[in-house]
């Protein structure tokens, strides 16, 4: 068997989507008929590798980053799109990196970041229908 076609970096790399669920009930959420989602990079992507270089190098240089920034600046980087997010607004809210630090780093959603994280990081959610043996 040919173990690297199971590797989850490479598995990582196009994403899976994420279905947010209400943080009090844990119920799917939707706005209107369209599911509330986040589609996110694994864990194990190059591009998480690279975001935490590239904190190092900056903190190595002086930058003062906290856990918090750091952290949205990796769940930010992850981030490939979402549907049906909005910030303080009905309105979408376009996908940017900009966009999802700042929503990473909002205090009333936070909750958001402990649903992505743990998604993120579990890799069944990007290696699916391998083959078995």
């Amino acid at each position: 068997m040919d173990l690297a076609k199971l590797s989850p970096r490479q598995a990582a790399e196009p994403g899976a989507e994420l279905h947010l669920k209400d943080p009090a009930t844990g119920d799917p959420l939707y706005s209107g008929k369209t599911p509330v989602t986040i589609t996110v990079r694994g864990g194990d992507s190059e591009v998480v590798a690279e975001k935490r270089k590239e904190i190092e190098r900056r903190r190595a240089k002086g930058e003062e980053i906290d856990e918090a920034e750091a952290g949205a600046e990796l769940l930010a980087a992850i981030t490939i799109r979402w549907n049906g997010i909005g910030l303080r607004s009905t309105k979408a809210l376009p996908c940017t990196p900009e966009n999802a630090k700042k929503l990473y780093l909002d205090p009333d959603a936070e909750w958001i970041c402990g649903q992505v994280g743990p998604f993120s990081r579990n890799r069944r959610n990007f290696v699916k229908n391998r083959p078995s043996g």
